[in-house]
């Protein structure tokens, strides 16, 4: 993978002394493509996780840390503009989503739908008991009742436990996990 990183990446940009002597050096067509793409190359052989949550925290991280080394491409020709309009919205749209949040639940909701990625009638379904808060993870119901099971991320779970203690109650368990304002508290979506 690194010679075919070595090849492309825009970061190895006139370096053709690397190639020269090889087969793919000794056509034209291909010297000319050195050095001119964007190149991301993930490697998950460090991952040493034992458990699945672990694991996926740590392969998350590693995708945002590549993320954020490579916003260079926002400066450079090798995006289209449409392609640098949609990674700066994205990016903005969902910060914006976080910091227009008024209520706890709002917050909670929206980083609870960014962490697990559960269909709306996954969510509906959902009750307070079906979450596990000591493993952040949980069970959900999807399409022909197959059973998945998903994880929250650690600012998940602290919107999540922030919103739930201000719904403090008994039988909490068996409520909504994301409910009306007012009460009783009702399941916020309805189809």
């Amino acid at each position: 993978m690194d010679m075919l990183e070595q090849f492309f990446s825009l970061k190895y940009v006139n370096r053709n002394g690397l190639f020269e002597g090889l087969s793919i050096w000794r056509e034209e067509k291909y010297r000319e493509l050195q050095g001119t793409y964007p190149v991301i190359c993930l490697s998950f052989a460090g991952v040493k996780d034992t458990n699945f949550f672990d694991m996926r925290k740590t392969i998350c991280q590693l995708i945002a840390d590549e993320y954020a080394r490579n916003t260079f491409l926002l400066e450079g020709e090798s995006l289209t503009e449409q392609q640098k309009d949609t990674f700066r919205r994205k990016r903005v749209e969902m910060e914006a989503l976080r910091v227009n949040c008024i209520e706890l639940r709002d917050r909670a909701l929206i980083e609870f739908l960014y962490s697990t990625g559960v269909r709306v009638s996954e969510l509906m379904a959902l009750n307070v008991g079906d979450v596990e808060i000591g493993k952040q993870e949980l069970i959900v119901y999807g399409k022909g009742s197959k059973e998945r099971k998903t994880y929250l991320t650690d600012g998940a779970m602290f919107h999540l436990q922030r919103y739930l203690q201000i719904r403090k109650q008994e039988g909490l368990e068996d409520q909504p996990l994301f409910a009306t304002l007012d009460n009783p508290h009702h399941c916020i979506l309805t189809r």
